[in-house]
């Protein structure tokens, strides 16, 4: 095995491990071949300095399938991300705290967004979700600070805790017709966020989903009031909201005032 220096860090090179030469001879993202799949994962920044990070087809003729967990994680000199439709798999935490990553556009085989993938992206601004994304899942995009706007796929089933906790510029939120489930916290403090839709598919609302949402002034459910009335919804999904209604397809309903319990605040 060998060492490979990047700035002040070392980065073990084992036998195993494979480097991409990338736009220059000095920027290398590092591989691992998978014996079982005999395909290709990207392992880590290896020297990689550049601002938009292209995960290539392939790598000395093998395909690459998929980004390995905690891969990116913590790079601060990455901008943007481009990967073609050939990744199936990014792993937990991939790009969790590139705290200057702006842009991203997700191929359309992703099935998951995996834990902490995106959490922490402060300088996030807009994300492109696959059109076959069935889950988004726990903290995936928690924190990003200056994420605007999202759309969500149909055929998306559940939002993961907190999936979406503190995103503070998101405005306006509208759930495909094949969500089931929007799990407790999921826009926990998502403090600009004015307006919501939610389809009548959807069957739980969980703890604290909206909670902290002080400016959330419209929920409009593609539903009847009967139907609303028979979606599970959690303790204090709605505290402190600044909506007062349910607008459904047939008549409004009043919202029931909830009293904060047993949540410690976070913000």
């Amino acid at each position: 095995m060998s060492f490979v220096f990047a700035g002040d860090i070392f980065y073990l090179q084992k036998k195993e491990r494979k480097y991409m030469k990338a736009q220059t001879v000095e920027k290398s993202i590092g591989f691992d071949y998978d014996e079982y799949s005999c395909r290709m994962n990207v392992r880590d920044i290896g020297t990689f300095e550049g601002q938009t990070l292209v995960i290539p087809r392939e790598y000395e003729g093998v395909y690459v399938e998929g980004i390995q967990p905690y891969s990116f994680q913590g790079c601060k000199n990455v901008l943007r991300v481009e990967m073609g439709d050939n990744i199936e798999r990014i792993g937990e935490a991939s790009f969790n705290r590139c705290e200057n990553l702006q842009t991203v556009v997700l191929p359309d085989k992703l099935r998951i967004i995996q834990k902490h993938t995106f959490c922490g992206c402060t300088a996030l601004k807009s994300i492109t979700l696959g059109k076959n994304v069935k889950q988004i899942d726990d903290w995936a995009f928690a924190e990003c600070k200056n994420l605007q706007e999202i759309s969500l796929p149909e055929g998306l089933l559940r939002i993961g805790v907190r999936a979406f906790f503190a995103c503070e510029k998101l405005l306006t939120v509208q759930f495909p017709s094949s969500l089931k489930i929007i799990e407790k916290d999921a826009f926990y403090a998502c403090v600009g966020l004015e307006e919501i839709v939610i389809d009548e598919n959807v069957g739980i609302i969980g703890d604290w989903a909206f909670a902290d949402c002080k400016n959330l002034q419209t929920i409009r459910f593609l539903g009847t009031a009967k139907q609303w009335e028979g979606v599970e919804k959690g303790k204090n999904w709605n505290l402190g909201v600044g909506a007062t209604e349910i607008q459904c397809t047939d008549s409004t309903v009043k919202l029931k005032k909830t009293i904060a319990k047993d949540k410690w605040y976070m913000l």
